[in-house]
């Protein structure tokens, strides 16, 4: 049977596939590849994307590797007001000269933009494909937020983000979600969604490399920045889980990994609280430690470092919202906890019981094999294209 031919477009890529949203799209790719003719259209430069080690690993998945006027040192610069434009009118090119008819855009919700002018000035098939309800992350951030002016300038952008969400999803062919949970957001717009997974795959985890931490230890990784769910994650751990900690593990190391720690937290740091800012790999950290943790409290989407940390066999510590749109039992796959003494106890447990630790940690590698690995996301792509085609 003939693959269907595909444009995949993307603001979000790089190689290695470092955090949540490349993995995304790295293993987007892997899944797309099995079932549909791939051309990759990057709207990232090739600087930014990894060089041609990043193209040669590209090349594994795509017939044919683009890169957007926009982001083309070899084309003259435009107009910051054009590039959408002018990324538009190359892109409904190349459909045409490579006679594609379905674009699928990776992290769709930070490109209603393109999106929109595909849906209405072309006839080409679009999928939306989402990571997450933008807005409802913005809208879950405004409790957080510690000024009238933040607040109203983060209520703006909810409020613009939803307006998006309405017309992309009732317009597009095909909007996907990550999860059930994001799926019911988008069918309140059309039924015209579909689920396409956040997924693993294992054998990227296979080999173990030599650790970069002291244990005990605990990790916490992501991408920070002033006002952030991270960085106020990371303090909330900081100056109220770790204090109930140390009174009974006073040798207990907290490892925060990723670009951007803020001047609050740098601030913070000791001999026992390591800032490494961002590293080529987080899995001299990740493999190593007692266990990870997954404080959030307020996001959307399905994390990544969930995923992550069961491919390597670590206990994972959660907030019930950090662990949303995954599929898990608790108090087997992973430990929940929504207060700052239940997330204390959590790690003194995690830390004292190595075989309730080790049982918990091979119960969510198996729950994760079974049910999160590119399998998954291949069947859902070729129900996807079907539908759309």
């Amino acid at each position: 049977m003939t693959k269907p031919k595909i444009i995949f477009t993307t603001p979000v890529l790089g190689y290695p596939p470092i955090g949540g949203p490349r993995l995304r799209i790295d293993n987007s790719l892997k899944a797309l590849a099995r079932v549909a003719d791939l051309i990759v259209y990057s709207r990232v430069s090739k600087a930014s994307l990894g060089g041609d080690a990043a193209l040669e690993h590209f090349a594994h998945y795509a017939r044919q590797f683009v890169f957007a006027p926009s982001v083309d040192p070899n084309k003259k610069e435009h107009n910051k007001r054009l590039i959408r434009f002018v990324d538009f009118f190359d892109l409904v090119k190349l459909a045409k000269r490579e006679n594609v008819s379905i674009i699928w855009m990776g992290y769709g919700n930070i490109s209603y933009g393109l999106a929109l002018l595909l849906l209405l000035c072309t006839k080409l098939k679009i999928v939306i494909d989402t990571d997450s309800v933008w807005s409802r992350f913005v809208f879950r951030s405004l409790p957080h937020m510690r000024s009238k002016k933040l607040k109203f300038k983060k209520l703006r952008a909810g409020a613009k983000k939803l307006i998006q969400e309405f017309l992309g999803t009732r317009l597009a062919d095909m909007t996907t979600a990550v999860s059930e949970c994001d799926a019911r957001y988008y069918r309140k717009f059309s039924k015209r969604v579909s689920i396409f997974s956040n997924v693993i795959d294992l054998q990227a985890y296979r080999e173990i490399p030599a650790p970069r931490v002291t244990n005990p230890a605990v990790y916490l990784a992501g991408s920070f920045g002033p006002d952030s769910p991270m960085e106020e994650s990371a303090l909330w751990v900081i100056n109220e889980v770790l204090p109930l900690v140390w009174t009974e593990i006073p040798e207990l190391k907290f490892y925060i990994v990723g670009r951007g720690p803020t001047e609050k937290m740098l601030k913070l740091q000791n001999d026992k609280i390591i800032i490494t800012g961002e590293v080529p790999s987080v899995m001299p950290y990740l493999c190593h430690v007692d266990a990870v943790l997954v404080p959030l409290q307020y996001e959307s989407g399905t994390r990544f470092k969930i995923l992550e940390t069961a491919a390597v066999r670590v206990p994972i510590i959660s907030t019930t919202l950090g662990a949303e749109g995954i599929d898990y039992a608790p108090g087997q796959d992973l430990l929940i906890a929504d207060t700052a003494q239940a997330f204390a106890h959590m790690i003194r447990n995690i830390i004292k019981n190595k075989s309730f630790a080790k049982k918990l940690a091979d119960h969510a590698y198996q729950h994760i094999a079974l049910n999160y690995h590119i399998d998954r996301a291949e069947k859902e792509a070729k129900i996807i294209l079907e539908r759309v085609v």
